[in-house]
């Protein structure tokens, strides 16, 4: 087709000593100024498709057959040398996240310019001009002095503007972004995605947005391709098939996707089991070298509000709120500097003895990353079987194999270790460990994040499920706003460590006169079909 930048064409992706096709003939087309999405649960492909595009396939992998079409070029065609002087120059990519892709110890000017004094010869003068100019249009603030900071001073959404700047810089003729804002909160995510397009509009350049998150392909895409097992499952104008999806899976996506998931029955007592009171938590920043004074700030400031027995409570806030620290501090994993935790009568902030060591074992946590948080040395049973040591061994596996059957698992995951389990399975390990010691209250801290939307739903659903059997309480913090929606009784929203509003989850999202809570809202994106 005329005008098409990157022409993908019967694409077959195999073991280098199998025959198991890992893509299966996938085709598509990624046109000028046209954002094209590709769409799938983990392990259906589309990330080994956008990295077949650079040549970043694993070791073990290879491109069995099909075509990879480059503005008229195949660059199944290219060498090792010609390919690393397209990639890079005439095709970029971001990927999910920033931090793995900068090198910490180089300033992030270094970083930036060596793109254009590799591809463009241009002198260190020159480059870094242009450096500044591109940070100005991702709006980075101070672009210049920015230019001689070094990763870690900037949040996460300012790494991933300064990795599309360094990408862009170039100029180049395709942009391949895969989860670029995963793990941004909504706000951010809006103005990162908001940038990457602009930019590549105005460069005339392609976009292949690799995601699983169908309110942002609604959002920015104007093309879809929806991949299942490596298999194309259809494909089209986003609008059209997002309206009348022909796929039975495309149509369970959707089903899947937070946004159309019916709220949650309260099985709320009204009994409070949680009460937060002015809550002040601190953290000190190191004060570096030659002595220099150590900077303490305020993370969590004057926080109020409460948990009833059986309820879910949504805990919302961009990146660095505070929501993360406040649920570490009710657990009693950070200091407290004012302020009181109430858990069921007795104030446990900052205290010891007893009374805190019974509430840590009735407040159980439930981290985001589910493999860093589950010893990799250690079978399953074991993890789950941790805070169970006082039952005998008979009782102690009968326990552990009900809870795996329990959280949707088979009781013979007990002998199997972390790596052996995918993603999702992972994340009902963890809550089966939680539950393992009866909590009252369960703290999920961006529990589904990393999950794609059917394995989010399927943990929601359990959560919900066994909430009600078990009738415990789940403080749910989160930075996706239809997630809160759907599963929450109410809800409480943080900015800069203050409370900005807290009522019942319908009020607040429904009609709040708080201009940040608009703001919030206004900016993740729901499904409008």
């Amino acid at each position: 087709m005329e005008g098409v930048i990157l022409s993908v064409r019967e694409l077959v992706i195999a073991p280098q000593l199998g025959e198991v096709a890992l893509v299966d003939r996938v085709s598509f087309d990624v046109l000028p100024a046209s954002v094209c999405a590709l769409v799938g649960e983990s392990g259906s492909g589309k990330t080994l498709t956008s990295r077949a595009v650079m040549g970043l396939l694993p070791e073990n992998l290879a491109v069995k057959s099909g075509a990879l079409g480059f503005c008229g070029e195949d660059l199944l065609d290219f060498g090792p040398a010609e390919l690393r002087r397209v990639c890079g120059a005439r095709i970029g990519m971001v990927f999910q996240e920033p931090m793995s892709s900068l090198n910490p110890a180089l300033t992030v000017g270094t970083q930036v310019t060596e793109a254009l004094c590799w591809h463009r010869h241009m002198s260190p003068g020159d480059a870094r001009t242009a450096a500044v100019a591109m940070l100005d249009a991702f709006r980075v603030p101070n672009a210049a002095t920015s230019l001689d900071r070094y990763p870690h001073e900037f949040s996460g959404g300012l790494r991933q503007r300064i990795m599309l700047a360094a990408v862009m810089l170039l100029r180049p003729k395709l942009l391949i972004a895969d989860e670029p804002t995963t793990a941004l909160d909504a706000i951010v995510q809006k103005d990162v995605l908001d940038d990457m397009v602009r930019v590549a509009k105005d460069m005339n350049a392609g976009v292949l947005f690799v995601t699983h998150d169908l309110g942002l392909v609604e959002r920015y895409a104007d093309q879809l391709v929806v991949l299942r097992r490596g298999k194309m499952e259809e494909a089209g104008p986003t609008g059209e098939l997002l309206r009348s999806p022909a796929s039975a899976y495309t149509r369970s996506l959707l089903a899947a996707a937070p946004s159309k998931r019916a709220p949650r029955r309260s099985t709320g007592t009204g009994q409070v089991l949680l009460a937060i009171d002015r809550l002040c938590v601190d953290y000190t920043a190191s004060g570096g070298f030659f002595g220099a004074r150590a900077k303490s700030f305020r993370a969590v400031d004057q926080l109020s509000f409460d948990v009833r027995r059986g309820e879910f409570v949504g805990l919302v806030g961009e990146s660095g709120s505070g929501k993360s620290t406040t649920g570490r501090a009710i657990a009693g994993l950070v200091d407290v500097a004012g302020g009181q935790i109430i858990f069921d009568g007795t104030n446990v902030a900052g205290t010891e003895g007893p009374a805190r060591h019974q509430a840590r074992n009735r407040i159980q946590y439930v981290f985001q990353d589910p493999y860093s948080s589950l010893n990799p040395r250690q079978t399953i049973g074991a993890i789950v079987s941790a805070g169970l040591a006082e039952l005998p061994r008979a009782a102690r596996r009968a326990k552990v194999e009900q809870l795996l059957v329990d959280v949707g698992l088979e009781a013979a995951f007990a002998d199997r270790l972390p790596h052996q389990l995918s993603g999702g399975q992972r994340q009902r390990v963890c809550i089966a460990r939680a539950l393992a010691v009866d909590p009252d209250l369960l703290i999920a801290d961006e529990a589904v994040a990393a999950l794609d939307v059917t394995v989010q739903a399927q943990v929601l659903d359990l959560l919900a499920a066994l909430q009600r059997r078990r009738g415990f309480a789940c403080l749910f913090i989160s930075h996706d706003l239809a997630v809160v929606r759907s599963i929450c009784d109410r809800v409480a929203i943080m900015k800069n460590g203050k409370l900005e509003a807290f009522d019942e989850t319908g009020r607040v999202f429904g009609a709040s006169g708080n201009p940040y809570v608009k703001k919030l809202v206004s900016a993740f994106p729901t499904l409008s079909q």
